[in-house]
């Protein structure tokens, strides 16, 4: 019951901000604070993107990405050492499709990704580019480029301005995590 309320709420959160309009090439979102990304999620791991692949969906409507993820730690779940990410976009042949405000996952990065599992197998990113830190040496960051963030603010969805998050340690995060995920 608890996760037929949770699903609910998120498509009525998400049925407002489509209604908010964003700048061109920007997608509206309802900022999410860690507890809140680890709340919504089903896997938050430490991974290197391994390989992926693009391709036309079975409509041949949209381009799919799928890109494997090798897991170095399950911070929250457990699962296969590889796990199948899939977005919307890619490149096939000349054409490209973007989907702003979703995080780039490319071979060869470090990551901690926040993920859900899908009933095919596949794991989607928890909430766009919110839910993927980028590891660069013992410092992690998003890139939040794309999204326009909401807050709810006495009833109402206010807009936050956009600033570059600082990136913060590796170490900090993975702790932090690892005691949301307990609490859980």
């Amino acid at each position: 019951m608890k996760y037929f309320a949770h699903k609910v709420w998120g498509l009525l959160v998400a049925s407002m901000l489509a209604l908010i309009p964003a700048p061109a090439g920007a997608a509206s979102a309802l900022m999410l604070t860690r507890e809140e990304l680890v709340r919504q999620s089903d896997l938050v791991v430490r991974v290197r993107a391994v390989d992926s692949i693009s391709s036309w969906n079975g409509e041949g409507t949209a381009i799919m990405t799928h890109t494997r993820l090798r897991v170095d730690e399950f911070l929250l779940g457990d699962g296969p050492r590889d796990l199948w990410l899939e977005q919307l976009g890619g490149t096939v042949g000349d054409l490209t499709m973007t989907v702003s405000g979703d995080a780039l996952v490319e071979p060869g990065q470090d990551l901690v990704l926040f993920l859900r599992n899908s009933e095919d197998g596949l794991v989607h990113l928890t909430a766009l580019s919110q839910a993927a830190y980028y590891i660069r040496g013992e410092r992690v960051g998003r890139d939040l480029e794309g999204l326009v963030l909401f807050l709810p603010v006495d009833g109402k969805l206010t807009p936050i301005e956009h600033k570059p998050e600082p990136q913060e340690p590796l170490s900090k995060l993975l702790v932090d995590v690892k005691r949301l995920a307990r609490a859980r």
